[in-house]
């Protein structure tokens, strides 16, 4: 209804173009000029989207899937499977990034920006200055090197956030670790199970990709 809308608005915009045109030319501005009729709030998106209607089910689905995943397997992290799934589902709706994306860059980080800080930098800080300090550096650094990439912004954080446990009395565990980790992954591939079946086809992309791949044909 929206691209509808904008439509009428360009069948307007271009009758006002070609009046102009023809009272700049000296020439009768009404003749052989079809009127557009102008939409009322044409500035305004419609009530009804149907793109918001797609992808509204997509967080709860993750949820109920995660839910029965939980019961049924029982994994060692429990009921924070559905949980993160659900947290994972939003953060992938409001932000859009592909799920499969986030989870690769969340696993890379669990060995190359997460364990190494854990394990080396984290045991060094013995006050809560330093865990602040080290939260901010990370978050800043990551938040710049990720760019216009949501899932490098917010993969390493994930992680670092659920493995790194930070607290008053600070206990550094290899269970706790492992468990953190698991959980986010279990949650991301049933995040991207459930993506992957919820997402509609785009028939026009491959309409657009069958005649390249034909002209890639007649070519080779």
């Amino acid at each position: 209804m929206s691209f509808v809308r904008h439509l009428q608005t360009l069948d307007q915009a271009s009758c006002d173009l070609l009046r102009t045109a023809r009272v700049l030319a000296g020439l009768d501005p009404s003749s052989d000029i079809p009127t557009a009729s102008q939409p009322q709030g044409v500035f305004h998106f419609a009530s009804w989207d149907s793109e918001r209607f797609v992808k509204s089910p997509f967080p709860p689905a993750a949820f109920i899937a995660a839910f029965i995943f939980w019961v049924v397997m029982n994994p060692p992290t429990g009921p924070k499977v559905p949980m993160f799934a659900g947290i994972l589902s939003l953060v992938i709706l409001r932000t859009p990034m592909n799920p499969l994306l986030l989870l690769a860059v969340c696993t890379v980080s669990i060995f190359v920006a997460v364990a190494p800080v854990y394990w080396i930098v984290m045991p060094t800080l013995s006050t809560g200055v330093g865990l602040i300090s080290l939260i901010f550096v990370y978050s800043f650094g990551f938040g710049y090197l990720g760019g216009r990439s949501p899932a490098l912004k917010s993969g390493p954080m994930l992680m670092f956030v659920t493995m790194s446990g930070i607290s008053n009395q600070q206990t550094y565990s290899f269970l706790g670790t492992v468990n953190g980790a698991l959980m986010i992954i279990l949650a991301g591939v049933i995040t991207a199970v459930v993506y992957s079946f919820s997402t509609p086809m785009r028939p026009s992309s491959s309409r657009v990709r069958s005649p390249r791949q034909s002209a890639s044909a007649v070519g080779a």
